[in-house]
């Protein structure tokens, strides 16, 4: 016998682009964008950021490097 037509015509579609998905929702800062942080004046403003109850840790934990 041979192989069944059926096989992966609609399971397989949502599979396609999964790396596509993973690399668009795990997006992180580009370097120009982290160099652009560290400077002085806005990095003053990351560091001493005003409580926010909805944000992880209360806004009061950020770190320059990392973000």
């Amino acid at each position: 016998m041979g192989k069944s037509r059926q096989t992966g015509n609609h399971s397989s579609d949502a599979k396609k682009h999964i790396g596509r998905t993973w690399k668009n929702k795990h997006k992180t800062k580009d370097l120009d964008q982290i160099h652009a942080d560290m400077k002085p004046e806005v990095a003053a403003a990351l560091l001493h950021q005003a409580v926010d109850i909805d944000v992880t840790g209360c806004a009061q934990h950020y770190c320059l490097h990392c973000a």
